[in-house]
């Protein structure tokens, strides 16, 4: 009976991997590999927390540069195939908005949340979030009639988002924030602060807050758009 190919790019790409050792190095034969890679792994791990943490003090790596290079590209193909299938459940997960083609610091932050918050790394994603917003919110509060530049660059995020909530109702909600959006960001700027204060986050909690101020995001950069259409 012909064996049944995988559904998913990502799984018949793991298949094929596990025939070997480390590529091009087979798995000798009559070996699964559910059995191991007889200390690849741990090898693995080594080099790569020396690098992107620290050694332990009086550690060498013995592996030459090559055989670090060939055990790094093995294992990293193999650790994100193995994320893939998680990658796209969160990726379809996150809500479709629209916006308006805007030139915006915002989307540097607010593109690696999403990256962060897809490769499930909620810490990093929250912090983002958290500046993505920030640097819509101070944008759109430069552009509130008598507002200096530097006056935008001085308030803090808090002081920023009661600001703008007090404009919003100014200006009968021509600029600045909704009470919901108001809440939103709120919401953000105390999730993340805890973040950056060791606050452990779940993965629900990094999308709720990614959402959150997406759509803070959203809702003023729309405003903004709008005025910017009448101010030509």
């Amino acid at each position: 009976m012909a064996k049944k190919e995988s559904a998913r790019l990502s799984q018949y790409l793991r298949d094929k991997a596990n025939i070997y050792l480390v590529y091009p190095q087979k798995l000798p034969r009559g070996v699964q590999p559910r059995d191991g890679r007889f200390g690849v792994d741990e090898v693995w791990s080594a080099i790569a927390e020396a690098r992107r943490t620290f050694t332990r003090a009086g550690y060498t790596l013995r592996q030459d540069p090559e055989t670090q290079q060939r055990l790094l590209d093995d294992t990293y193909c193999r650790e994100v195939l193995k994320e893939v299938p998680d990658m796209v459940r969160r990726t379809l997960a996150l809500k479709e908005l629209q916006l308006p083609e805007v030139n915006a610091e915002f989307w540097v932050h607010l593109r690696e949340s999403s990256k962060c918050l897809i490769r499930g790394l909620p810490q990093a994603s929250v912090a983002l979030a958290r500046a993505a917003m920030e640097s819509c919110l101070r944008e759109a509060y430069t552009k509130v009639p008598g507002i200096k530049p530097y006056v935008a660059r001085q308030k803090t995020l808090i002081s920023l988002i009661k600001s703008l909530s007090q404009t919003f109702d100014l200006t009968k909600g021509q600029c600045g924030l909704s009470e919901i959006e108001r809440d939103n960001a709120t919401s953000v700027s105390e999730i993340a602060g805890g973040v950056l204060h060791d606050r452990p986050i779940t993965e629900d909690l990094a999308f709720t807050v990614f959402n959150k101020a997406r759509s803070v995001i959203q809702g003023v950069t729309e405003r903004n758009t709008k005025l910017d259409l009448r101010g030509h």
